[in-house]
């Protein structure tokens, strides 16, 4: 088989990671990425193209002869990236635009499962405050607040109280701080229980799935905090059995890629509900279209087999089973600046990557917001870097990515020392 040249949508940890993986494979000649962060250094060539510019991603694509591109974030995926590849017959990773609608409307998404009977919280829709504002104070608390469209991760409140709920409504509706994305709000019922994530391969109704994901969402211990795209990640999820997994694909996943296929917009690509344990079963929290970011970190870490040919054969719609080491598990903690999750950025200076690294062959440090200023790498972002670690049981990759991230410094750094604490 003759080696390709790969494109990498994306400048974030997901992306490293992915990059990381695809320079294993003996497949892959040369390796591009979108505005890089600076990890990618030594795995791919930066390519200064906006992820969301999909014309010139286009563009590059043709002229370079790219064998496969494969698409990180959500926000491409809305921009039709899929579809215009697909006219020009590039080989790209992930859904159309009408398929990616599961990710890109939450209203969308709410209500094929309520039409499909898929298990998910019950739940209105508002666009004007003035008649959700009279919804919350007509409800049980806790409720769950989410933006329609797309914010990063952080357009959902889990509130407690009518303040919480109050505040929630006027940053969407009034303040308007993820824009459009608030122009429709949701409102639904708190769901009780753990959250777990399933990344599952699709083509049409044909799924393999990856290892389960757990995430911690918001940005302090003990579940407290404003929502996050993510803190910190652990792969597998225990207790949840091989068996489990089936009962989410057949009850879930199979019925969604069915109820697509109904309205005329198959799936190809990464699927990801993101479901919360319930004493009555697992419940739909939102749909993915693609990999999560952190969830990538540890699965890549794990994962046995050759990524670009996988990602490749899935992309032409031929299915093949991911494959992973035997009996091992990875924790990923986030390291983050401290104005996170807001979206200020002081770049600051960073230290001791190298050393961390050097802990063991089990520590791989992603870069998620990085970049060099005169030969120093910096912050250059919220969401900094994602400290990896493998190891024999859950609680050794727990302590040797711990044990990394004491190593790091930057002013202000901020992480969560609960992950995988279980």
């Amino acid at each position: 088989m003759a080696k390709g040249d790969v494109l990498v949508v994306g400048n974030g940890s997901r992306e490293h990671a992915f990059a990381w993986k695809l320079r294993q494979s003996e497949y892959v000649k040369h390796i591009y990425v979108t505005s890089a962060n600076a990890g990618i250094h030594g795995i791919g060539e930066n390519m200064p193209i906006n992820p969301g510019d999909t014309q010139s991603l286009c563009r590059f694509a043709l002229e370079k002869g790219i064998d496969l591109t494969v698409v990180g974030p959500e926000m491409p995926l809305k921009l039709g990236i899929v579809d215009l590849f697909h006219q020009h017959k590039l080989t790209i990773f992930g859904p159309t635009e009408a398929a990616a609608r599961i990710e890109t409307s939450k209203l969308y998404a709410k209500k094929l499962m309520m039409a499909e009977n898929i298990p998910t919280a019950h739940f209105r829709a508002f666009v004007s405050h003035e008649t959700a504002y009279a919804h919350i104070h007509e409800r049980r608390h806790p409720l769950v607040i989410k933006a329609d469209g797309l914010a990063s991760g952080k357009g959902s409140y889990v509130c407690r109280d009518i303040n919480d709920t109050e505040a929630a409504l006027k940053e969407l509706m009034i303040d308007r701080i993820h824009g459009e994305a608030g122009d429709v709000v949701i409102i639904e019922d708190f769901l009780e229980g753990k959250e777990i994530s399933i990344h599952t391969l699709c083509h049409g109704t044909i799924t393999a799935s990856f290892l389960t994901v757990r995430d911690a969402k918001t940005l302090k211990e003990m579940d407290i905090g404003p929502n996050t795209g993510g803190m910190g990640t652990f792969s597998p999820v225990p207790r949840f059995t091989g068996h489990d997994l089936l009962h989410v694909e057949q009850t879930i996943v199979k019925p969604v890629l069915k109820a697509l296929i109904k309205r005329g917009t198959p799936y190809t690509g990464c699927l990801y509900p993101g479901l919360m344990l319930t004493q009555n079963g697992p419940y739909v929290v939102e749909f993915n279209a693609r990999f999560g970011d952190p969830e990538t970190q540890p699965l890549m870490a794990l994962m046995k087999g050759d990524l670009f040919l996988l990602l490749k054969e899935w992309a032409r719609g031929k299915a093949t089973e991911p494959v992973f080491h035997d009996n091992m598990h990875a924790v990923c903690v986030v390291l983050c600046s401290k104005e996170y999750p807001s979206s200020t950025n002081n770049p600051v200076p960073i230290y001791g990557i190298t050393d961390a690294e050097a802990l063991s062959d089990d520590i791989t440090v992603f870069h998620g917001a990085t970049k060099l200023i005169k030969s120093q790498l910096h912050t250059n972002g919220g969401r900094v870097l994602s400290v990896t670690a493998t190891g024999k049981t859950l609680e050794q990759a727990r302590l040797l990515a711990y044990q990394a991230c004491e190593f790091i410094y930057f002013k202000g750094k901020q992480y969560r020392t609960d992950i995988a604490n279980i």
